[in-house]
């Protein structure tokens, strides 16, 4: 029997768009909103942009977010996707490399906004291809305030465990100023 469309690569085009341009920004998408916010700061700049979003059992990992939902934000967006099936045969260095380079992308983007050790990771198995890191060390004040002015709504999709029991989130509930607000009081951050 052969792989279900979740387990293998393929690319979502928007219509109009005819296929991958190569010596584009290939923007890491995870779905959340440190991505939406990246691709806001490299729109800025850059037209020639394309979405990228690895996943695995029909998931993306840490977000927690379906394929299907990724594949309606692209076409929302009109950006072409390119999805990568993970396999627990093959690193997921190797899988993205061997999948992204063929397209001959003129770099890397990512919405990382201060985690030093992922950076790094990124830095030392993708060296081949310049990397952009457009919301790095930005303030969280000066995220949040982009979002909230952004064409569109965030929702929770993930909850990790440094959110405090006690405060009555659940995942499907809108990501708004006075929730990030709430819980930089409770001392936590507003971008996680």
């Amino acid at each position: 029997m052969g792989a279900t469309v979740e387990e293998q690569n393929c690319i979502v085009l928007p219509a109009g768009i005819d296929g991958i341009p190569q010596n584009a920004i290939v923007l890491f998408w995870s779905g959340g909103k440190d991505s939406y916010l990246a691709l806001m700061a490299l729109q800025e700049t850059a037209s020639n942009i394309v979405l990228c979003t690895t996943f695995a059992n029909g998931m993306v990992g840490h977000q927690e977010i379906p394929v299907e939902m990724i594949k309606r934000q692209a076409k929302h967006l009109h950006l072409p996707l390119i999805l990568i099936a993970l396999k627990s045969d093959q690193r997921y260095e190797e899988r993205v490399l061997n999948t992204l380079l063929p397209f001959q992308p003129r770099s890397f983007a990512f919405g990382d906004l201060h985690l030093e050790g992922i950076r790094a990771w990124r830095e030392q198995y993708f060296a081949d291809v310049p990397l952009l890191f457009p919301i790095w060390k930005t303030e969280y004040p000066d995220l949040l305030e982009r979002l909230m002015l952004a064409d569109g709504t965030a929702f929770i999709s993930a909850i990790g465990d440094h959110f405090p029991a006690h405060y009555p989130l659940q995942i499907g509930d809108e990501y708004t100023k006075e929730l990030a607000n709430d819980f930089e009081r409770l001392g936590g951050r507003c971008f996680w």
